[in-house]
């Protein structure tokens, strides 16, 4: 085995990559978060606050949720459930597609009603390896955002079970 003897800080500058100040703050645990929309980013701040509680979502995000899961989602399950004496129809939507949300649900459960309204959604928040219907893109900020410190949780809106 050869013995690599000492180096100078000059003959080492440059061999390895440095972020400059700029790419430190638009990257958390290697994951770019210029490219977040203003949601995806407060519930990666939210995890990192290591705090575990529950996000209640406000209609107006709620909204823009179902929206986007009726136009670029896809429901990979669905079932109809009894709430509270009401019956309403549960879907799992895969929001990879979903540019503003496909970072922070991944895949989350909306609820209609009978009419076909959206009124109620939920989701957790934990950075899950298991889900297999992901870009490579999106499996690689999966697995960089499993390494940063923080707290799983719930995310919720109106009907859920």
């Amino acid at each position: 085995m050869r013995k690599l003897g000492k180096f100078r800080v000059e003959e080492m500058e440059n061999q390895f990559p440095v972020l400059t100040m700029e790419e430190r703050r638009q990257t958390i645990g290697g994951i770019n978060i210029l490219g977040m929309s203003d949601f995806e980013r407060a519930c990666l701040y939210h995890y990192i606050g290591n705090t575990g509680d529950t996000i209640n979502l406000g209609s107006s995000t709620f909204m823009g949720i179902a929206s986007a899961a009726a136009n670029c989602g896809s429901v990979t399950s669905s079932s109809w459930v009894d709430i509270g004496g009401n019956m309403y129809h549960k879907r799992t939507v895969n929001m990879y597609g979903c540019d503003d949300y496909d970072r922070a649900l991944g895949t989350c459960t909306i609820y209609y009603d009978m009419c076909g309204n959206a009124v109620g959604m939920k989701d957790y928040y934990d950075f899950n390896m298991d889900d297999a219907t992901r870009s490579e893109q999106a499996q690689r900020d999966t697995r960089f955002g499993s390494l940063i410190p923080g707290s799983a949780y719930r995310i919720y809106y109106g009907i859920h079970d």
